[in-house]
């Protein structure tokens, strides 16, 4: 059934009440009017539902699962994010060495790397 069809016969807050279900359907049916629960439509809903869901238990394993999943992807990124700003650093460091070779003085060499003037003096 689809939804405009179950509305059509629901009151207001039963409406309400079933989309915030919808919503949060870990929560269970405890909030659902006894009147709603009767329907044909819902019942087969929850029963599909019951069939093919997570229980509370097997939810939270999967909110968990996927969290671990999100905070080991931000650990990956930070640590890609700190390599490539270790590698850039590095290839102007060896720009400006070569820069240094060159017989450019340290202002330039600072000026087109970006490094310091302390840095280009180190090199």
């Amino acid at each position: 059934m689809h939804l405009f069809e179950l509305k059509k016969t629901m009151c207001l807050e039963d409406y309400r009440k079933w989309l915030h279900f919808l919503a949060s359907p870990n929560q269970g049916t405890e909030t659902l009017s006894a009147r709603l629960l009767e329907m044909p439509e819902v019942k087969r809903i929850l029963k599909y539902l019951q069939e093919h869901g997570l229980s509370r238990k097997e939810l939270a394993k999967y909110e968990a699962y996927w969290n671990g999943i999100s905070w080991e992807r931000t650990l990956i990124e930070d640590a890609y994010n700190r390599g490539e700003q270790k590698g850039e650093k590095k290839n102007t460091l060896a720009i400006a060495r070569r820069m240094k070779s060159k017989g450019y003085d340290n202002l330039t060499i600072a000026e087109l790397t970006g490094l310091n003037i302390t840095e280009v003096e180190q090199l």
